[in-house]
């Protein structure tokens, strides 16, 4: 089944399906089997009884209509409810054809009468055909076809077993060309985009019309993203594109971009920079978009709300350039398809595109197996491994690759080894085996080559294994042997089934238990991962049939054959994900107060669903009658989010407006996608003076992190490599806490691993905890403070360079690795500032080795990025002091190395190291030599501190800072100024009474009625004297005022 939802009717072979049971006579429309029935009365006088003019004329359109004839008792049914016109034209259009909608609409005109004469229709049917010898042989045979469209039981000691037939196929037409996926149909959008935004027309009597075609693509006016749900998905796409990783300004120059919804989301939560890409967007394509029913279907959600409310609230731009986003959904297993085109504001006559199984390029045989045996219980795996051996051994006999979907990484391995070692035992080893393939001995030394020892070892015996843990280099080769037939059996997790386009004739899903770590305990195999994986049997092209199997326990085989056969409509996990997505509507400015809230949500697939299924939702039965657009209720999941991110600091939430400001926390949340319940913590946990250990640990606690999970078969490992890390891990390695802070310092310690799925754990590890690290940062900064400030400095750089702000600075550069030993042996304790004042002679005498290693040693000193500082202390008054701080560099600048700039943090902090008092961002460039910086502080009641400190901290490099503390004991502020004015107690003269002209009493009062205090007390001296006058007060004290009049005054 595939459905592509643009701006996404309806082709639906059930109506073909059920034709097919009775089979009529293609040369007779129902109406000539209705005139020739036999029956005495005349049609027209039984259609008279309801209608003195004869039969409507949209009933007689109906009956011409071919095949129709079994579903006019479902049209009859459908017309006779209780139900508005609104909700059954859907139906309608369905059954009879969107291509035969103006016969749907003149059907609801005269819907009753319609109504009454296909129930006389069905009465006189009955009576003239129950009967009779033709109407017995077709009710047999289609007893008979039923019979054989019934899922078939079978079963053993250890097994029942489930077999689902294919449906019948529709056979393509001669002249249609077959696809190879809804992928390509999204490609054929995209090509419709490029061609809208064509200058002009081309010339095919030139024969380089690709020349042609280049040079008209109005390449600055269009942007296409391709949300792909998972980064290997996105990198099968990008392979039929291209390949790369893409800088911003690669960005900027580039047309279709291929990105996963939660860097979508991030992109577009920025008004400027890169969020300037969602201004030109013209396509947007959602792959896999049942994922809906998922937890990341709220980013999905999101997304779509967000670029729907920008149509929405741009109408006008648009409608002037004649231009919209057009979005487009696409999966494979979508159930409740009318529900997402409604979510997709999709038309329903022009834009829907719905087929299910019997479009399916190869039909599948569906295999649900219930294992029997206690769950869980020694009996019921061992039953388990046994069955699924049954079954791949069968296959693979037959001469077809197999698939195993285990559900972790390490039952990959075991799975494999355990059907390897039931084959060795059963003397079938040789069905397995490989060696007759004729690219064998290429892939063998290929194979060679890896670390992976039980992928190696697995090969040779015909099996391969696959998961998200193994080297990407690794995955890329089993995928290819599997593609070439290399290998008969690939065990793999679900990523596969996802990522990859890596078909075989059959699959097997071992087992439907999946831990769930947000949970903490195991959960049922989704049904959407199930069709997914079945997804994957059959080979087009090359296979005429494919098979699914499902082993699950008995008590649940009910379940997934009910599921997957009449398949459960998607809901919204937006409920999940209504926080985040809240605050980052607040931090871009599109949702300002409770409306606003109100009205976003019903962009959302959320409020769809709501309104179709709402009690799953927590909305009554009586609150959807009366409130069909269920306002209160939006309102109350509105209010009810945000006063939570106002209890955690994210927001500032006006109960009595409704009004939203977001706040510096919300703000950086935002930007860097962190959660609300890591927010919550951090606000827990965040000091103002904290160790590398402490930041260390308040990281490792983000909820970012909760995938990952402590396995057993990693305990022994991880307490080695936390016996090798510098800063304490509290818990140790029992938690998940533990875990990631473990393998945090492991990575910076530029430790290795063995363990394949801690390898990828770290990579994990390290590329969130950079992310998270800098948003810590940012808060440290917002807050002021000055010690945890500059300790996540260091940490944000020890994740990026892998390097510990303890060790030698140099190893930043690239130098042989006998310089990196002799630095370590002899030097270690020396900064660069010291090495820099030595010979490239006495350096290669230092560590040990020639001048010649010497002086690279030296041109690296040279370049390590220091400065010098000074600074002047010029008091502004008794309690401001101005701090003019003059930043010189003094290292040798390097295109290659610093590239076109060098940013770094200045600041001033207080004599405790607590708090910063003044903060700037500053930037070196090749032509800067000297930075000038003047900092303003106040001085409390004229008494300056002990002490302040200026702190340079660069923003790449470790090490490469400095402090220069600044006494204040021996400063004199000026004293306080005596010679001030009192200042009266008069009553404020009005202006009107005041200034006798006219004119200008007129005018004045306009802008003011009564002079302010000290207007009130200097006005006669101004204007009533000839006395020279100075009148020195604060900004805003009304001087320009009294000037004004006094001119007007003398102009008179």
């Amino acid at each position: 089944m595939t459905n592509t939802s643009s701006k996404i009717g309806n082709h639906s072979a059930d109506d073909q399906d059920d034709s097919e049971d009775v089979e009529p006579d293609p040369r007779h429309t129902v109406l000539d089997n209705y005139l020739s029935s036999g029956i005495d009365e005349e049609p027209s006088s039984l259609l008279n009884q309801s209608s003195s003019l004869g039969p409507s004329s949209c009933f007689m359109r109906l009956l011409q209509k071919q095949n129709l004839s079994p579903l006019l008792d479902s049209i009859r049914a459908i017309l006779s409810s209780n139900r508005e016109d609104e909700v059954i034209s859907g139906e309608l259009a369905e059954i009879i054809g969107f291509d035969e909608i103006d016969l749907v609409m003149d059907i609801l005109q005269d819907r009753s009468t319609v109504a009454q004469e296909l129930e006389r229709l069905g009465s006189k049917e009955q009576f003239a055909h129950h009967l009779s010898q033709e109407e017995a042989r077709r009710r047999m045979e289609k007893s008979f076809k039923e019979n054989a469209a019934r899922p078939l039981f079978s079963g053993t000691a250890e097994y029942e077993e489930v077999i689902v037939p294919p449906a019948k196929t529709v056979p393509p037409k001669a002249s249609e060309r077959l696809l190879p996926g809804k992928t390509d149909v999204a490609m054929l959008t995209i090509l419709r985009v490029i061609d809208q935004h064509r200058s002009n027309s081309l010339d095919y009597s030139n024969v380089d019309i690709r020349v042609q075609l280049r040079s008209s693509i109005q390449k600055n006016a269009f942007k296409i993203i391709y949300v792909a749900p998972m980064k290997a998905l996105a990198s099968e796409i990008v392979r039929k594109l291209s390949d790369m990783q893409m800088t911003k300004a690669e960005i900027a120059q580039t047309q279709i971009i291929v990105t996963t919804p939660e860097k979508w989301d991030v992109v577009t939560r920025k008004p400027t920079g890169e969020g300037e890409l969602a201004a030109s967007l013209k396509l947007l394509i959602i792959d896999e978009v049942h994922l809906l029913n998922e937890e990341r279907g709220a980013v999905i959600e999101t997304i779509v709300a967000r670029t729907l409310r920008q149509v929405s609230t741009y109408s006008h731009v648009v409608e002037s350039s004649q231009s919209v986003i057009r979005i487009v959904g696409l999966s494979a297993t979508l159930p409740n398809y009318m529900d997402v085109a409604d979510f997709l504001c999709v038309s329903k006559y022009k834009g829907l595109f719905y087929f299910d199984s019997s479009f399916r390029p190869v039909p599948l045989e569906q295999h649900f197996l219930g294992i029997k045996g206690k769950a869980g219980s020694p009996q019921s795996k061992k039953n388990l491994d046994y069955v699924t051996y049954l079954k791949v051994s069968e296959l693979v006999a037959q001469g077809h690759q197999v698939m195993v979907f285990v559900h972790a990484r390490k039952d990959t391995v075991k799975s494999a080894l355990a059907l390897k070692e039931t084959a060795l035992a059963e003397g079938k080893s040789d069905d397995f085996s490989c060696e007759d393939h004729p690219q064998y001995a290429m892939f063998r030394r290929s194979i060679g080559e890896s670390r992976n020892k039980e992928m190696k070892q697995l090969f040779d015996h015909g099996f391969g294994i696959h998961h998200a843990g193994m080297l990407r280099s690794d995955r890329n080769m089993m995928e290819r042997m599997f593609e070439a037939r290399a290998i008969k059996v690939l065990c793999c997790t679900a990523t596969l089934a996802w990522g990859v386009n890596l078909p075989a004739h059959a699959v097997i899903i071992k087992g439907t238990q999946v831990y769930d770590s947000s949970k903490g305990s195991f959960v049922d195999l989704s049904v959407l991962d199930v069709l997914q994986v079945f997804g994957r049997a059959g080979r087009p092209g090359l296979e005429s049939s494919g098979e699914g199997y499902i082993c699950t326990t008995e008590d649940k085989l009910t379940h997934y054959l009910d599921a997957v056969t009449s398949q459960i409509p998607i809901e919204s996990k937006f409920q999940g994900g209504l926080l985040d997505s809240l605050n980052a509507e607040i931090a871009l400015g599109t949702v300002a107060n409770i409306n606003d809230a109100v009205r976003w949500l019903g962009y959302t697939y959320l409020f769809v669903r709501m309104r179709k299924n709402p009690f799953i939702y927590g909305v009554a039965r009586e609150a959807a009658s009366d409130d069909p657009q269920l306002g209160n209720k939006r309102h109350e999941l509105v209010t009810f989010a945000a006063q939570k991110l106002a209890d955690v600091r994210m927001i500032a939430f006006d109960r009595s407006t409704g009004a939203f400001t977001i706040t510096d926390l919300g703000r950086i949340a935002a930007k860097y996608y962190i959660r609300y319940s890591s927010i919550e913590i951090f606000n827990k946990e965040f000091r103002q003076r904290m160790t590398e250990a402490d930041v260390l640990g308040m990281l490792s606690m983000s909820t970012e992190f909760d995938q990952i999970q402590v396995r057993e078969s990693e305990a022994t490992e991880l307490e080695l490599l936390k016996e090798r890390i510098p800063c304490d891990v509290k818990g140790g390695a029992d938690s998940s806490q533990g875990k990631v802070n473990i393998l945090l310092q492991g990575a910076i310690s530029r430790e290795t691993v063995e363990d394949f799925a801690l390898v990828s754990d770290m990579a994990y590890a390290m590329q969130n905890g950079g992310r998270i690290v800098r948003a810590l940062l940012e808060i440290a900064i917002s807050k002021k403070w000055a010690n945890v400030t500059a300790v996540l400095m260091g940490i944000s750089k020890a994740i990026e360079k892998r390097l510990w702000p303890f060790d030698q600075p140099l190893k930043q550069f690239d130098l042989k690795a006998d310089i990196f030993y002799g630095l370590q042996q002899w030097a270690d304790d020396w900064s660069p500032a010291q090495l820099a004042n030595l010979s490239a002679a006495e350096l290669g005498k230092l560590v040990h080795l020639n001048e010649r290693h010497g002086q690279a040693l030296l041109d690296a000193t040279k370049q390590f990025p220091a400065v010098t500082i000074t600074y002047d202390l010029r008091p502004l008054g008794p309690d401001v002091l101005k701090i003019s701080t003059r930043v010189k560099r003094v290292f040798s600048w390097s295109a290659k190395i610093h590239g076109t700039a060098e940013p770094f943090w200045l600041w001033i902090e207080d004599y405790q190291g607590l708090l910063i008092l003044q903060l700037a961002h500053l930037i070196f460039r090749q032509v800067t030599d000297v930075l000038n910086v003047d900092f303003v502080i106040s001085v409390p009641n004229g008494i300056p501190p002990p002490s302040v400190t200026i702190r340079y901290v660069s923003d790449r490099w470790m090490g490469a800072e400095d402090e220069v503390p600044i006494p204040l004991d021996s400063l004199v502020m000026p004293a306080a100024s005596t010679s001030n004015t009192p200042l009266l107690h008069l009553p404020l003269l009005p202006t009107s009474s005041v200034i006798k002209d006219p004119f200008i009493a007129k005018a004045i009062s306009r802008r003011v009625d009564h002079f302010n205090a000290i207007q009130t007390q200097t006005y006669w001296s101004i204007v009533n004297t000839q006395c020279n006058t100075l009148l020195c007060a604060p900004v805003g004290s009304g001087k320009s005022t009294l000037a004004h009049i006094l001119i007007w005054q003398v102009l008179q």
